[in-house]
């Protein structure tokens, strides 16, 4: 079973990886979630668990799946998630070129 710490710091290290692959600062996240940056930081550092309505926030602004998040789906390692991260920056991309 995984402590408070363990699940919350995979939580927060999903959570800056996708933050950093969107090209954002913990204030750009801050603003395109509706969360406030000190939040934001103390998720991504495991101080504080991610709430449902934080997750929901989180999701549509990273483009990301909450499985992705949460670290929940199995089989949805670190490797497959930065594919698919990656596979949706391509497509926003490819959606607002056109």
């Amino acid at each position: 079973m995984r402590t408070f710490t363990e699940s919350t710091g995979k939580f927060g290290d999903r959570l800056a990886a996708a933050r950093v692959r969107e090209g954002l600062s913990i204030a750009d996240l801050a603003r395109k979630s509706g969360l406030g940056a000190p939040r934001v930081s103390k998720l991504e550092n495991g101080y504080v668990p991610p709430s449902v309505d934080d997750v929901r926030r989180l999701v549509r602004a990273l483009h990301c799946e909450a499985d992705y998040l949460l670290a929940t789906r199995p089989g949805l390692d670190d490797a497959h998630a930065s594919q698919h991260l990656r596979h949706r920056a391509r497509n926003k991309t490819l959606i607002q070129g056109a």
